[in-house]
């Protein structure tokens, strides 16, 4: 206004009339939900008039950035913020422009439209352009789903979904977790597998024999099938599969029966496809029975006795003299059978350098050194151990370190047989210096079928020099013990060790209770007997079929009185028999220890005290009754349930062992 008066007092008269406009006539977008964005526009005059005014909104999500101008064309910003919209809102309002040469008002609306992204089929803002970009891109898809910008975009705010994402996205499997969450927003079906066949059988195969198994799916999606072979002759096949392999919904699994590992008689084997939900198998059957009285079958014999008796030398059960000379009568034997093998040779020459016989050992060697150099590539196995024989007879430092890198190189090189892992064991300084690397290579041979009891000795003679490296009892550490305690080579202090680990179990396993069982017969430690009874009250083993796992036991007595004296108690008193139970389990648990105390002969008193005459006897009121000792003199409530009403029959101990035993 005092520009105006300013310029009538100059005598400057405009009698132009001032017209704003503006370079859009309304403002409409789209906008995702949860973002920003910007915009612009002009504001000028038609007659180069110089403007000056102000800009508002009148919606709070359109916010003005230049809300003043001056001059004759001027750009007015804005932002619209769809922040706390949801898909399909819709945000009306006007932006208001007051200026000098007049007012406009500018109508906006906003469309809020779901969050997407980029892809190469286009934009994606749900699930289900999702799933389909899963089904033609999967790599793109996946990296999508790991990206940060996935939980935003496709669950919102969806507490539960974006829960299971976040628990699924921190696993070590992606392809997996992404399957998981395609299953767990219900857009697929889970993927199941069917194998062809659950049962083969063969017979009267005269060469190795290849075959096929036809693996089904259901559906699409990724799987992870992990391939477990039982039994050492059927070899030659995959340890995985995943999606990837399918043609279509089919995979056609391959393997092959291998005949040089059949033995003589019914071979069973079986291959399991495992995934993290299901597994299914099929059982390898293959009749390689023969007639015990041909060649095949006493060399087979023969074998086997040849190693029962090295088992024997090895664990100090037999001289170097005698092993040596019985050991030479069976290969004679076996070579009377089949004198053009040339694995018995070596074999003979082996033990013909233990006995200090070095020129019969030498003129062996040479006999088959030609014929093993030529078939090298074809039987590894047999050129190995020539290599290993030969070191034994040159004792030359430079020749055995040239037979072990071969001998190395095959194994490393994809041809891990258990039987040069063997041969490695005694020619590689590494396995005598890390105990440790020993037991895991022999665990692993146990993993891909190896069962020889030459390589179970192998590592109980390292667990029985530390004890120590025994830390968990699973399948392969129970075989081996297993075999110590059936040729009782287990020591003392390895005894001590199973024990302690056995006190750690949660149930009953009735391979370790026979182990312990044999181990308290050898030692009559109380930490073993501890275990024992620990384990029988772990498993609530009442019954009579128990007690035929350890008749051989002098734990046999301890174990009846204690549980058929509980069981007498609880017959007796029928209206608080849960209540006793309880009680008298949580007794009984609290003193393993002091069980453990009591000795053979203070068993044998309680099985005469509750014994007369081999009939059956009434149990002693609690004041003459040797378990009187297990119950603490703090624990009078304890000692109630302990006492048994008079004239409550049970069978003598003697009685249950031989019901248990027939043998006996």
């Amino acid at each position: 206004m005092k520009e105006l008066i300013g310029k009538l007092s100059r005598g400057i008269l405009d009698y132009s009339i001032p017209v704003i406009e503006t370079s859009v006539n309304a403002i409409e977008l789209s906008v995702e939900a949860g973002r920003k964005i910007t915009g612009s526009f002009d504001v000028f005059t038609g007659n180069g008039f110089e403007m000056k005014g102000i800009v508002y909104s009148t919606h709070d999500g359109i916010v003005i950035t230049d809300d003043q101008f001056i001059g004759d064309r001027c750009t007015i910003r804005y932002e619209v913020s769809a922040r706390f919209c949801e898909p399909e809102d819709i945000l009306e309002g006007r932006i208001n422009i007051v200026s000098n040469c007049g007012e406009i008002f500018l109508p906006v609306k906003i469309h809020v439209t779901a969050k997407s992204l980029p892809a190469s089929i286009g934009e994606i803002s749900n699930l289900f352009h999702f799933v389909n970009l899963v089904k033609q891109e999967y790599e793109e898809a996946l990296k999508l789903f790991l990206s940060p910008e996935f939980k935003e975009v496709f669950l919102g705010n969806d507490i539960s979904t974006g829960s299971m994402y976040e628990g699924l996205v921190q696993g070590t499997d992606k392809k997996r977790a992404l399957e998981e969450f395609m299953i767990g927003i219900s857009k697929k079906q889970p993927m199941t597998f069917s194998v062809s066949d659950t049962r083969r059988e063969y017979d009267s195969l005269t060469e190795s024999y290849g075959d096929i198994l036809l693996l089904t799916r259901n559906t699409w999606g990724y799987q992870k099938i992990e391939v477990e072979v039982e039994g050492e002759f059927i070899t030659d096949c995959r340890s995985v599969i995943t999606s990837e392999d399918f043609a279509g919904n089919t995979y056609e699994f391959s393997y092959l029966i291998n005949i040089d590992r059949l033995h003589d008689g019914m071979n069973y084997g079986k291959i399991t496809f495992r995934t993290a939900s299901e597994a299914t198998e099929c059982v390898i059957v293959v009749d390689n029975i023969k007639d015990r009285d041909t060649a095949h079958g006493e060399i087979n014999r023969c074998i086997s006795s040849l190693t029962r008796k090295y088992l024997d030398f090895r664990m100090h059960n037999n001289s170097l003299e005698n092993w040596a000379e019985e050991s030479l009568q069976l290969i004679e034997r076996a070579r009377g059978f089949d004198d053009s093998n040339p694995f018995y040779k070596l074999l003979q020459a082996q033990i013909c350098l233990s006995g200090k016989r070095d020129e019969e050992a030498a003129w062996l060697l040479d006999s088959v050194a030609e014929e093993i150099l030529d078939r090298r590539e074809e039987h590894i196995e047999l050129y190995c151990y020539y290599l290993y024989v030969r070191t034994l007879q040159r004792r030359e430092p430079e020749h055995t370190r040239n037979a072990l890198d071969i001998i190395k190189k095959y194994y490393e090189n994809g041809y891990d047989a258990w039987k040069l892992l063997w041969l490695l064991l005694f020619m590689d300084s590494s396995f005598e210096n890390n105990k440790s690397l020993k037991i895991a290579r022999i665990k692993e041979q146990f993993k891909l079928g190896c069962k020889s009891p030459l390589m179970y000795y192998e590592a109980l003679y390292v667990f029985n020099k530390q004890p120590a490296l025994l830390r968990v009892i699973n399948g392969f550490e129970l075989q081996v013990l297993a075999f110590g305690n059936r040729y009782e080579a287990i020591e003392l202090k390895l005894a001590v060790q199973i024990s302690e680990l056995a006190l750690l179990e949660k149930g009953f396993r009735p391979l370790l209770f026979r182990v312990l069982a044999g181990l308290y017969d050898k030692f009559e430690n109380k930490v073993i007997l501890n275990a024992l009874l620990s384990m029988l009250i772990r498993g609530n083993k009442t019954d009579t079929r128990t007690g035929s796992l350890i008749c051989s036991s002098r734990i046999t007595s301890i174990m009846f009185v204690l549980f058929k004296y509980r069981h007498a108690v609880r017959q007796a008193n029928p209206t608080t028999k849960s209540r006793n139970s309880r009680l008298i389990n949580r007794h009984l648990k609290s003193k393993v220890s002091t069980i453990s105390a009591l000795s053979t002969r203070s068993s044998r008193k309680a099985c005469q005290i509750i014994h007369t005459k081999g009939n059956p006897a009434t149990v002693p009121a609690a004041a003459d009754t040797p378990l009187k000792t297990i119950t603490s003199r703090n624990s009078p409530g304890a000692s109630r349930l302990l006492e048994a009403p008079r004239a409550i029959k049970m069978p003598s101990c003697p009685d249950l062992c031989l019901k248990n035993n027939p043998s006996a």
